[in-house]
């Protein structure tokens, strides 16, 4: 680990087990302590993690199950799988569950918007759909990617989508329209992974070149690079305070980054191979992380959530972690092409004060 920054590092507070095969998402509910876990064994399980038990194991999909997310409520989830199937559960004791069959190939990805009313999925068949989830209907495809999608999320603010996949592309979609806006090739890397920062329009995308990419969506910049784990990222999550990062890689490490000082602050091991999935609860008290080891671990986070002292901190990062995200003319702007990623390499390549390794 690097250095404390409080009385107490981060620590496992609860393992859990009760997947068979390698767990491939996690998410936590708003509503109730509890979270759920898929896996490669096609089970979905809800835990209590406040308490050592399994509160549910729901069966039905009949493959491996990619993704798993909560609406914002905490009323129900939805789970995506290999057997092309989009389900959502309701966490009771009877299980009830709405299948959709909307995509040609295994559904690797969901989400939901910040308004719960609709969420959005994305398969091998290279497309993303947008869903009603009360009339539980299909509204909008969103093509344009050439190969098969790895994650999709929507944004915490605005109507936007950012999708990542076997292409080498990370685009961002406007929700209306239906149209790309922007693109960002990665030439070095198969992006894996995306998340949205809870503040600001910058998305973090983890790659297969072990890095993670920070983009500000509005001036189409990468504003932040770390190249710090050994192998693969496969998991990104930010923490409600939008100060902190966590990272999961298949090198068995997550990594807690701080984002206004441009560095990780500690590496994470639980001993139970590659880390699959990270998450953090919606308070920013705890995160979780699923491994390829079929292990699920709680962790209590004791991060500081006061303001980092005067100085501390990189005033570009600075800069952006406190961009107006109500101003939103950018998006009044014409469809814009990709990115010259040869000026991405060259200011990824730079030694900058983004570009740090431990």
């Amino acid at each position: 680990m690097a250095e404390a920054l409080k009385d107490q590092d981060p620590e496992i507070i609860k393992h859990f087990k009760g997947h068979k095969g390698p767990i491939t998402g996690v998410a936590f509910s708003s509503k109730e302590p509890q979270l759920v876990t898929v896996s490669e064994d096609s089970d979905v399980i809800v835990w209590n993690y406040r308490q050592q038990e399994k509160v549910f194991k729901f069966s039905g999909h009949t493959a491996e199950v990619h993704d798993v997310a909560w609406d914002p409520s905490g009323s129900v989830f939805a789970t995506v799988s290999s057997d092309q199937m989009i389900r959502l559960w309701t966490p009771k004791i009877c299980g009830k569950t709405r299948s959709l069959h909307g995509h040609t190939a295994h559904v690797r990805t969901v989400d939901f918007h910040r308004s719960g009313r609709t969420f959005v999925s994305g398969a091998d068949d290279k497309c993303l759909k947008l869903w009603s989830k009360k009339e539980f209907n299909f509204l909008r495809s969103f093509t344009g990617h050439t190969n098969w999608l790895r994650c999709a999320r929507m944004a915490p603010y605005d109507d936007l989508i950012g999708s990542c996949g076997d292409d080498k592309m990370v685009k961002i979609w406007d929700m209306e329209s239906g149209k790309c806006i922007h693109a960002f090739l990665q030439n070095s890397g198969i992006p894996r992974t995306l998340a949205w920062h809870p503040d600001t329009h910058t998305v973090a995308v983890g790659l297969s070149t072990r890095t993670v990419k920070l983009f500000d969506v509005r001036s189409q910049e990468l504003i932040q690079y770390y190249k710090t784990h050994a192998e693969a990222v496969n998991s990104v999550a930010f923490h409600p305070n939008g100060k902190y990062m966590l990272t999961g890689s298949d090198d068995g490490t997550m990594k807690v980054c701080d984002l206004l000082e441009g560095r990780y602050i500690y590496t994470l091991t639980s001993g139970s191979g590659s880390i699959k999935a990270v998450a953090f609860s919606t308070d920013g008290d705890f995160f979780a992380s699923g491994s390829s080891n079929a292990d699920l671990h709680v962790w209590k986070a004791n991060l500081p959530n006061e303001e980092p002292l005067e100085g501390s901190s990189i005033e570009e990062v600075k800069k952006f972690l406190k961009q107006d995200s109500t101003d939103d003319s950018w998006l009044r702007r014409s469809p814009t092409p990709l990115k010259n990623q040869e000026s991405l390499d060259d200011k990824e390549n730079q030694d900058s004060q983004f570009d740090r390794t431990f």
